[in-house]
């Protein structure tokens, strides 16, 4: 269960994450959509990373239980 919450996790993470950069380019620094842009940018991120962290418990927890 958590390999699966940890895949969805870094998908959705980097869907927001590649949105965010593309749309970096397109709004002016300064107005409300670029601070959005940069919120979802953060979001996206901590997704990523917990998604990476998931992913390696997940792959130590079970490697742990097949040594033993």
């Amino acid at each position: 269960m958590l390999a699966l919450a940890a895949k969805a996790a870094i998908m959705l993470g980097s869907f927001l994450l590649a949105g965010s950069v593309l749309m970096l380019f397109l709004v002016r620094p300064g107005t409300d959509e670029f601070v959005i842009t940069i919120i979802n940018l953060m979001m996206g991120g901590a997704l990523v990373g917990a998604g990476i962290v998931g992913a390696r418990c997940n792959t130590r927890l079970t490697s742990y239980k097949e040594d033993l």
